[in-house]
């Protein structure tokens, strides 16, 4: 299983936005059995506040809120599947004013 690929997000930090983090080669059949951690970095502030975490099939959503602007954010999220195996997925947030 393993590490996946960087997958981009965007959003301006006055929005709250629910984003789908897709693990997208967990094999046949295997789906995420639960959410272990979901943690971005750095902190800041204003502060990115996370909220709303549910998994489906191979998707992870959280809704998440502020962040500071102009603001690149590295998101790690590790989960279990249904064969009982850990694995973390990789996200860049980038918050910025448009």
């Amino acid at each position: 299983m393993g590490r996946y690929d960087y997958q981009r997000l965007e959003k301006q930090p006055g929005e709250s936005e629910l984003f789908s983090i897709v693990f997208p080669t967990l094999g046949d059949g295997v789906v995420i059995a639960s959410i272990v951690s979901l943690a971005f970095t750095p902190v800041t502030v204003p502060a990115l506040v996370l909220s709303g975490q549910a998994y489906l099939g191979t998707v992870v959503q959280v809704r998440i809120t502020g962040g500071l602007d102009d603001t690149v954010y590295k998101g790690t999220i590790k989960v279990t599947t249904d064969t009982g195996d850990t694995v973390e997925g990789d996200v860049k947030l980038y918050v910025k004013e448009r």
